[in-house]
C-alpha cells in the first residue's frame, strides 16, 4: 500500500526526515539546510540569498499591488470602505472590490508573477538589502546585482579558453563583434592570439569560473 498525504511542516520537523526520505524531498530539504546555514534574521534573506547563489543574480523589483507585509505592521490587510451608503452597503463597511495594496519587493521574481499577494514593504526590505549584501560577502557569494533592469555596481566576468592557442582569458578583456541580426554585440576575439568566435564554426569554451567587476 502507497498512501501519500500533503503536510504543513516547519524547518524543525523537516529536518526530521533528513536522509529518511524521497529523492524529491531530499532535495527540498537540503534547501532548507542551506538556508539556516546562512544564519538570517528572516526567510525573506534566507531564500534570497539561496535564490542568488544559484542564479547568480540579485534582482529586485518593486511593485505596487502587495496586499500585506509578511515582517511588519504597517501595511495591513484589508479593504477600502465605502464612502456613501449605497443598496447593498453602509458607509464605511468593507468594499471586498477594492482590497488595499502596498508598493513592495520581490528578490528574482520568476517569469509568471502573482498579485495580490504577501510581499515584503519598503522599510523592511531596505534593512533586509543590506543584510543580503552583508551575507553575499560573509559567504562569498558573486552575482550581479539590478533593480528594473539596471545594471549597477557589480557586474559578473566570466571565463573562457581560446579554442586556438588554448590560452585563458575574461569576456571583459575580449574585442566585441556585431550579431548577425539586431543590434547588439557579443565577445569574440581572444586577446592573445585574435582567433574569433563562430556562430557556425569553433567557439571559445566557459570554464565555468567567473570574477566580480565593480564598476
Amino acid at each position: 500500500m502507497n498512501l501519500t498525504k500533503s503536510l504543513t511542516l516547519n524547518e524543525d520537523e523537516m529536518l526530521l526526515l533528513d536522509g529518511k526520505c524521497t529523492e524529491e524531498n531530499q532535495k527540498e530539504i537540503n534547501k532548507i539546510k542551506e538556508i539556516l546555514n546562512f544564519g538570517a534574521t528572516s526567510e525573506f534573506v534566507g531564500r534570497a540569498l539561496l535564490s542568488i547563489k544559484e542564479s547568480g543574480e540579485f534582482r529586485w523589483v518593486s511593485s505596487h499591488d502587495m496586499s500585506t507585509c509578511l515582517y511588519c505592521d504597517n501595511c495591513p490587510r484589508g479593504y477600502q470602505k465605502y464612502p456613501r451608503n449605497g443598496r447593498h452597503h453602509r458607509k464605511g463597511d468593507s468594499n471586498h472590490d477594492k482590497p488595499y495594496r502596498y508598493r513592495g519587493f520581490t528578490v528574482n521574481p520568476a517569469f509568471v508573477r502573482f498579485t495580490g499577494i504577501a510581499g515584503c514593504c519598503p522599510t523592511c526590505f531596505g534593512k533586509f538589502r543590506e543584510e543580503i549584501f552583508q551575507k553575499m560577502r560573509e559567504f562569498d557569494i558573486k552575482a550581479q546585482c539590478k533593480m528594473h533592469g539596471y545594471e549597477n555596481e557589480i557586474s559578473k566576468d566570466e571565463q573562457r579558453k581560446c579554442h586556438n592557442c588554448k590560452e585563458l582569458m575574461w569576456t571583459s578583456e575580449m574585442r566585441r563583434e556585431p550579431v548577425m541580426i539586431g543590434n547588439g554585440t557579443f565577445a569574440s576575439e581572444c586577446p592573445h592570439c585574435k582567433a574569433r568566435s563562430s556562430t557556425f564554426g569553433n567557439s571559445h569554451h566557459y570554464t565555468g569560473e567567473f570574477r566580480i567587476l565593480e564598476k
